[in-house]
């Protein structure tokens, strides 16, 4: 709850810092939150509904697997430097 909160305000902090009035904080504040709830409502769906046996399949671990993988030169370089959007 409180890791949803703090995102939600990073993420509007973030749209004031690009420039946007405060229409635009409202807007990045509201389309995060509402990723937010969406991931778990997809989350939940996926371990209590029907399809939990789909989400203990092999294929859906590869996958998970490969993301990760493709994710880590980018990992990698953002330990080294402070980002794309360093000043």
């Amino acid at each position: 709850m409180f890791a949803v909160a703090g995102t939600v305000v990073v993420g509007g902090l973030t749209a004031r810092e690009f420039g946007g009035a405060r229409r635009a904080q409202l807007l990045a504040a509201i389309a995060i939150h509402l990723a937010a709830i969406f991931g778990t409502v997809l989350l939940a769906a996926a371990l209590l509904g029907p399809a939990r046996r789909t989400s203990a399949d092999r294929r859906l671990l590869a996958g998970a697997v490969i993301a990760v993988l493709l994710m880590l030169p980018d990992l990698w370089w953002r330990r080294g430097t402070a980002g794309p959007c360093s000043r």
